[in-house]
């Protein structure tokens, strides 16, 4: 998934966080990370599947690059 894809993806958790939306991101045909709004914030947690590790992004630019690299096996730590 490209970049812009997935910022678009989140700018539209982020605006409308006052309801619950979870998007599921796949890598290799299985479900691998989600992402969905911090509360009612800009924010978006970023949890990746397998290990329930949860990383919180104040920037949804950040958290799109985050998403990206992990998608694409770029050297990156969550």
């Amino acid at each position: 998934m490209k970049f812009d894809t997935i910022l678009e993806l989140l700018k539209t958790i982020s605006f409308y966080n006052t309801v619950s939306i979870t998007q599921t991101f796949a890598k290799n045909g299985e479900d691998y990370l989600t992402a969905k709004s911090a509360g009612n914030s800009t924010s978006i947690v970023v949890t990746h599947i397998e290990t329930q590790e949860d990383t919180i992004y104040t920037d949804i630019e950040t958290a799109a690059e985050a998403i990206e690299h992990m998608l694409h096996d770029y050297s990156i730590v969550m």
